[in-house]
């Protein structure tokens, strides 16, 4: 997960690193072709929660942190999924969201 209050590009960062430590321990037990599938989501704060007054991450801040991945975690090794930074702010906005937004 990105995002996260306070995290920075070198908390994503090692999340690429332990990603590609998880990748070559697989492949020295699994052999050759072993892959690793990496799933990101991006944190939304939610109500009712320690969270809910915290500022969610810009799309450029969270497609800043996507790119560092897609960057590192390059190769028939890896596999990335996330969440396009647009959908998480469409889902950031409907979970905070209150009756007032049906205007």
């Amino acid at each position: 997960m990105i995002g996260h209050p306070s995290e920075t590009l070198e908390d994503v960062q090692a999340i690429v690193e332990f990603v590609q430590a998880r990748a070559g321990r697989r492949a020295q037990s699994a052999g050759v072709g072993a892959k690793v599938h990496a799933g990101v989501s991006t944190f939304i704060p939610k109500p009712h929660t320690p969270f809910q007054w915290v500022a969610m991450d810009t799309q450029e801040q969270i497609q800043a942190k996507l790119s560092l991945l897609k960057r590192e975690l390059r190769g028939p090794a890896f596999k990335v999924s996330w969440t396009p930074p647009e959908d998480t702010l469409l889902e950031g906005w409907l979970s905070r969201g209150d009756r007032r937004m049906r205007r």
